[in-house]
């Protein structure tokens, strides 16, 4: 994933996939309370298609409830502690929408996931084709229309091999 969070103040951040080091904490709460800025960490949140490709979580869209949101304001991320995403919320500090991630994961009744027909309503929300393990370029993307559904980065259902036999 690209987007990070503080475990001390919540904040969200995105930055490149390429990344090196550790990413420290941009908020200047930290500062107010003569802390140093802490490390953040990977969000544990992507979503996955049935095609294969990964990308990050919307998390932007999914707070704002809209399939382009226009506010930009600062997200935080508030994980429950355990399994279940039901608990856990993300929100904007500049708007405060919120919202939290409660069938992410699931189908509807129709086939199709909660989280592609339910992130904006009248709109649907596609796959973007991604192939992060490609890097960057036009190989790491490629049309796709097919829905998506959240899963934990590390969860066991993120990949499963082709195996061709001869």
């Amino acid at each position: 994933p690209t987007w990070y969070f503080c475990k001390y103040c919540r904040r969200m951040e995105q930055r490149e996939l390429d990344i090196a080091g550790a990413i420290k904490c941009p908020d200047p709460i930290h500062a107010q309370r003569g802390i140093k800025q802490p490390n953040m960490f990977q969000v544990p949140y992507v979503v996955m298609c049935r095609k294969g490709h990964l990308d990050d979580f919307p998390w932007r869209e999914w707070a704002h409830r809209s399939v382009n949101p226009s506010c930009q304001g600062v997200l935080r991320f508030a994980p429950s502690g355990n399994a279940n995403p039901q608990s856990t919320r993300v929100y904007c500090d500049l708007c405060k929408s919120s919202r939290n991630l409660e069938f992410i994961s699931k189908d509807n009744n129709d086939g199709r996931t909660y989280l592609s027909t339910n992130l904006e309503k009248g709109e649907t929300y596609f796959c973007t084709g991604n192939r992060p393990w490609l890097g960057a370029g036009r190989l790491a993307q490629e049309n796709c229309n097919e829905d998506v559904r959240g899963s934990f980065r590390g969860s066991s259902n993120l990949y499963f091999s082709l195996i061709c036999v001869l």
